[in-house]
């Protein structure tokens, strides 16, 4: 889903991400080659990157080199999802085997390798000092991720832990595109960039933070037109997710019984994910997992209410479809 403002500058981005990929994976390695073509072509949302060009265009005119810069942020985040894949033993992306299980282990971890080198050169050639930023931004999206590998299985953890989570694992990339994009517009007094990058960078953590909540009560049931994952996907990987959370802190002693042999000893059987929707629902888990995730959303259309022009109203459009429209 692109916003209408942006259609024209969502075919351009595409079309950057196929040549950052073809310009930088030798035709003679077949197996990385089709396992990065393979999971770009199954992407047709491109969100990170139209959240560089609507920050870019909110903040007034924009240069050449927005375009390469949003791609490589769409690239950023393809590499992450091939690594992703590879830690949860994941078999299902988008509705398709993963490239981890249609090639290999190894060869999902060096074509995500390969992508996050040809991300990192492509921002460095068209927004130069950025570097440092990407750098950052991928050191909290591992402590992100290393948060989740310490806390896996262990549903007593809070919902503090959480949303950090949350934030380093899914704000950081959306805060990042966000920034980058400022970045690569011509705002032409210094203060006022600060100012509009601060707002963006504020804008995207709250709207991360709000897909990654949304996406979570959809796998439980919650309905979005977006959802894409197998419905029960974090229940079957043991992934402890907001409605877990908070299903297990108002459950009964059994209830929360049920929730640890289910998610921490990885013991789940016929009926048992069923069972799990049921306790979330009567405890209202997907309910305030989405209203928390509303919450987060409307938050982040504040933070661009004072840009005022037609880039800021895509923006907000995208967290209207994104998160606003999720029903519980």
């Amino acid at each position: 889903m692109i916003p209408p403002v942006f259609a024209d500058d969502a075919a351009k981005v595409d079309d950057a991400v196929r040549s950052i990929v073809a310009g930088g994976v030798p035709e003679d390695y077949a197996a990385a080659c089709e396992a990065v073509q393979y999971l770009i072509a199954g992407d047709g949302k491109r969100l990170r990157p139209m959240l560089a060009v609507g920050a870019a265009r909110a903040c007034g005119s924009v240069c050449d080199d927005v375009i390469p810069v949003a791609a490589a942020v769409d690239v950023l985040h393809q590499a992450t999802l091939l690594h992703d894949d590879v830690i949860d033993n994941a078999s299902v992306r988008r509705g398709q085997s993963t490239a981890n299980v249609v090639w290999s282990n190894k060869i999902s971890v060096l074509a995500g390798d390969l992508l996050f080198t040809l991300a990192s050169r492509t921002i460095n050639e068209h927004l130069a000092g950025a570097n440092g930023l990407a750098v950052q931004a991928m050191m909290e999206i591992v402590r992100g991720e290393l948060r989740q590998a310490h806390d896996a299985r262990h549903v007593e953890r809070c919902s503090t832990r959480y949303i950090a989570a949350a934030k380093e694992k899914t704000g950081v990339m959306t805060s990042f595109a966000c920034v980058l994009g400022s970045m690569a517009s011509e705002v032409q007094r210094v203060n006022e960039g600060a100012r509009a990058r601060l707002r963006l960078d504020a804008f995207g953590q709250d709207f991360g933070i709000a897909y990654q909540l949304a996406d979570d009560a959809c796998d439980y049931g919650a309905r979005w037109h977006s959802f894409r994952k197998r419905r029960g996907q974090d229940f079957r990987e043991g992934i402890v997710t907001m409605p877990a959370v908070l299903a297990w802190q108002r459950g009964t002693l059994q209830e929360r019984a049920f929730l640890v042999t289910a998610l921490e000893s990885g013991d789940v059987g016929d009926g048992d994910f069923e069972r799990a929707v049921a306790l979330m629902e009567g405890t209202g888990a997907i309910a305030d997992t989405v209203a928390e995730a509303k919450r987060y959303g409307e938050r982040a259309k504040g933070h661009i209410a004072e840009f005022g022009n037609e880039a800021a109203d895509g923006l907000a459009w995208l967290v209207d479809r994104y998160i606003c429209d999720v029903e519980a």
